[in-house]
């Protein structure tokens, strides 16, 4: 494994991994990208394989050196299968990248994201992805914060246009997404040498390739982004060499909140919450000709994290066992998706979220949330995703027995699982 941990202890090699290379912290999810000393090499006394030179340590890159590393490994035993989790910590905050690669982005991102929400919009419908008739929504709101400094102001209130902001605002905002999208960048090139590899080594044919993300843009805390440390009410204004230097070494700053409205278009919402912007992410399931045909069809039916152990053991063959250590495990909560990914029909389930005192739950095209963080009182909202992708119309009012059918199924998953409703 590579990357994000992120769940404590028992960490990666306790919990079955057989190497592992990525925080020190195994409770953090974000540390200084150009900082060796921030990520270690486990199991404890492994020496590290790789070595970098005085300022050429970007840990996006070096997630992707270890990822191939650990391949060439498993090639010492051919005979055996293996399984590489590559958990990226980017795009996640502090937004930092090589600053040759966030020049590159500088001149789409000073377009603004009123525009580029438009555009991007647009080649949605064109693709596919969203239904031609389907009309774009307003700027989301700005989350309900009792200290305006952390909202930049905007507490409660729609992110700001674009064109309303003062020229040295605009030019900070567009080099902290033209950051964020350099981090997107290396990811992306990351995984197309992992695939070139694969192609080299004649394995690809016979790897399940699955790309995800754990959830949608994230709006920390206004649209002016934060500096530093989060919710301490700190945005700075960069100008002259503190602007070129945002996203090197020793800097902290996220980009905000208008810029994930732009990352979750045409969706509600951001992380923290269980609308579509905050739980909608990219599923993308590649290679393996074996056992899928190639296709580039959108694939409707809704589907949960959970379901992807259960699909690679599908995929493998793989046995799920009941017991570990002599203790028995709770039964699987997804399901295997190959027969989505085949075009099979597959029966309606519901899917519940919860999020910080967030709820939602989806059975085929309904969908409750429980809101937070508003000026309005929080109440049940109901919505068709299949005419409302975007959740703008509650039908709560319209569809009582509906929206009984749903909050009573989120309540009853919530007090079987034992989430302490907020």
């Amino acid at each position: 494994m590579v990357g994000k941990w992120h769940l404590g202890s028992p960490g990666p090699i306790q919990r079955g991994f057989d190497a592992y290379y990525g925080f020190k912290n195994l409770q953090a999810h974000s540390n200084d990208q150009w900082e060796p000393a921030d990520y270690v090499r486990l199991p404890a006394g492994t020496p590290a394989e790789l070595a970098y030179e005085a300022g050429k340590f970007y840990v996006t890159d070096v997630f992707t050196d270890y990822a191939l590393e650990f391949l060439r490994q498993a090639r010492t035993t051919r005979e055996k299968p293996w399984f590489l989790y590559l958990a990226h910590s980017s795009p996640h905050f502090p937004v930092q990248a090589p600053k040759a690669s966030i020049d590159r982005h500088l001149a789409t991102y000073r377009r603004g994201w009123d525009v580029l929400r438009a555009e991007r919009f647009a080649r949605m419908q064109a693709l596919g992805l969203i239904a031609a008739d389907a009309v774009l929504p307003p700027l989301s709101l700005v989350p309900v914060e009792a200290d305006e400094a952390i909202a930049n102001g905007f507490s409660g209130k729609p992110n700001p246009a674009w064109d309303s902001l003062p020229a040295d605002r605009r030019e900070d905002l567009a080099r902290r997404m033209a950051t964020f999208a350099a981090m997107v960048e290396h990811v992306d090139q990351g995984v197309g040498r992992i695939l070139a590899d694969l192609e080299r080594n004649g394995e690809l044919a016979n790897t399940l390739v699955v790309f995800t993300s754990d959830n949608g843009a994230c709006y920390e805390w206004g649209p002016f982004g934060f500096d530093g440390r989060s919710r301490a009410g700190r945005t700075d204004l960069h100008a002259g060499e503190a602007l070129a230097g945002m996203g090197q070494a020793g800097t902290h700053s996220s980009y905000g909140s208008a810029w994930a409205n732009l990352g979750n278009t045409p969706l509600a919402m951001y992380k923290h919450f269980c609308h579509e912007g905050g739980i909608s992410a990219p599923l993308i399931v590649s290679s393996w000709p074996a056992g899928l045909k190639p296709s580039t069809a959108w694939i409707r039916s809704p589907t949960h994290v959970m379901d992807l152990w259960p699909t690679v053991a599908a995929a493998t063959g793989a046995t799920v066992p009941r017991e570990r250590a002599g203790k028995p495990l709770r039964s699987v909560s997804g399901r295997s998706l190959l027969p989505d990914l085949r075009g099979e029909a597959v029966p309606e389930r519901g899917i519940p979220t919860a999020h910080e005192g967030a709820r939602g739950y989806r059975l085929g095209n309904w969908k409750v949330v429980w809101g937070k963080r508003q000026s309005a009182p929080v109440a049940w909202q109901l919505f068709d995703l299949a005419k409302d992708p975007s959740e703008q119309r509650d039908l709560a009012a319209e569809q009582p027995a509906k929206l009984k059918e749903l909050a009573d199924a989120w309540m009853a998953w919530a007090r079987q699982v034992g989430v302490q409703p907020r």
